[in-house]
Order: C-alpha cells, then structure tokens, then sequence
C-alpha cells in the first residue's frame, strides 16, 4: 500500500500506471472497499468507482486481468450491515469495470465474532468461523445465480469503457462521465460496455445510488438483441424499459 503516492513524486493513476508496467503480473486485484465509518458515522465512500476506474484502466493498457474484492464484513467498528445491495452493487459495479475475478473479503468470519470485544472484530461474513452459512451466503448465491446468466459474454468480451449517465447526480466522484443515446435513466446509472467476439455490443447496466438509500431507478435500454434480469432472459425487439433495484 502507498498511503501517500505524492512522496513518490506521483499522483495516483500515475502510480497504478507506473506499477502495472513495472510489476509482470497476469493480473492486479483490486483491494478498495466501499462501506466505511468515520467520526460523523457510517458512509459510502464516493470515490470507490474512482478507484476502480483507475485500476481498470491500468488493465486494460497494460493486458492484464483486473481481479476484485468485494466486502462482505464489517470493519473499523461500522454498524450497519452488509446487505443484499451492498453486495449486487459491488458484484455488479466490478463486472462493468471487467472483473474476471471475484473475491470476498472475507469469505470466511474471522474468529472472535462472539467474543466480549466484538466491535474490535469483523463482523459475520458468507461463513461462520464454525462453518456455519450465513445469510449473506444465501444473498451472494442469489446474485451468482444471476451473473451465471450473462457472466459467460463478460468474461469472453473486450470493455470498451465504463461510466455514469452524464447529468444524473450521483454520491460517486471521479469515475468518467457520459451522454448515451440508447440509454437513459432517471437515477444514477452505471453502465459497462463491452465488445463481444462476434464483434457485437454488450452493456451492463448498474444501478448507482448508494446502496443503502434503496432507491431503484427506471432505465430505458433502445437497443434490440438479450435482456437477462433476475426474472431470466429475454429477446427484445424494440426499446424496453426496466427497474435496476436496490
């Protein structure tokens, strides 16, 4: 980790560039978490698409896979939980950036979860330290069941660039910003496009309000071809609106 890149006489995308061409790796794992608690309280950081923007982008320059973390527990004494939509958005909002990997921090509880000291631990994560499955496993199994959906055309696609619906306010700061026109919303929206090896286009589109407002937004998608939602996929001829919720 560099807390603190300018002692390096870089800024930061300067620095994730310089150690994707300097590093021979096959791939760089995004290690940035989005739920966090400072003194005021519990927070969504706004500059987590940022982040991954700027790693993504290193990829992608440099032929390397971009592999990411998601946060499946608490830390830093945070209260509030990590739900179903913390994790979607998180899951989803990796897959428009290009993630091929997908990792949980943590997968497993740390130990101590019912210990006197508990605000100092982690809080229960996909699996109790007695093995046991939580209910946040059962949420990443739902999600999974969806990305199985479509995630063979992510995996197997180019991206061609992420970003949000320029115009449309959003707690996230620093990720690129653009107009579509076939796609508007009237929510923050976060859109991955990918070229497909049959040389077609793919979006995923993310919903981008904070997680934790549970706000759901109405997108109108004017393209012709598959839509995979939670319900299963569907053939569309026309433009089609759908609900990315929370």
């Amino acid at each position: 980790y560099a807390n603190d890149v300018t002692q390096l006489g870089a800024d930061y995308p300067d620095y994730i560039a310089r150690y994707a061409q300097t590093i021979s790796t096959a791939f760089i794992c995004f290690d940035h978490y989005p739920f966090m608690k400072n003194e005021s309280g519990d927070y969504t950081r706004g500059d987590y698409l940022y982040n991954l923007k700027v790693v993504a982008d290193a990829c992608d320059k440099n032929g390397r896979d971009l592999w990411t973390f998601g946060q499946s527990s608490n830390f830093c004494k945070r209260k509030t939980e990590i739900d179903y939509a913390a994790l979607s958005f998180q899951i989803m909002a990796c897959l428009a950036y290009g993630s091929k990997n997908l990792i949980y921090y943590t997968y497993w509880t740390w130990p101590g979860y019912y210990a006197a000291e508990r605000e100092k631990k982690f809080n229960p994560a996909l699996v109790l330290s007695s093995g046991e499955r939580t209910w946040k496993y059962f949420d990443a199994k739902r999600i999974h069941a969806f990305v199985n959906l479509f995630g063979e055309i992510i995996a197997n696609s180019s991206r061609k660039r992420t970003y949000l619906l320029k115009g449309v306010p959003s707690i996230f700061k620093g990720a690129d910003e653009e107009t579509s026109e076939k796609i508007k919303s009237d929510g923050a929206t976060l859109v991955g496009e990918f070229l497909t090896k049959d040389n077609k286009i793919a979006y995923l589109i993310v919903n981008a309000e904070d997680p934790y407002a549970k706000k759901y937004t109405q997108v109108s998608v004017g393209v012709k071809g598959d839509i995979y939602t939670l319900n299963g996929k569907y053939a569309v001829s026309e433009e089609s609106e759908i609900t990315l919720g929370a």
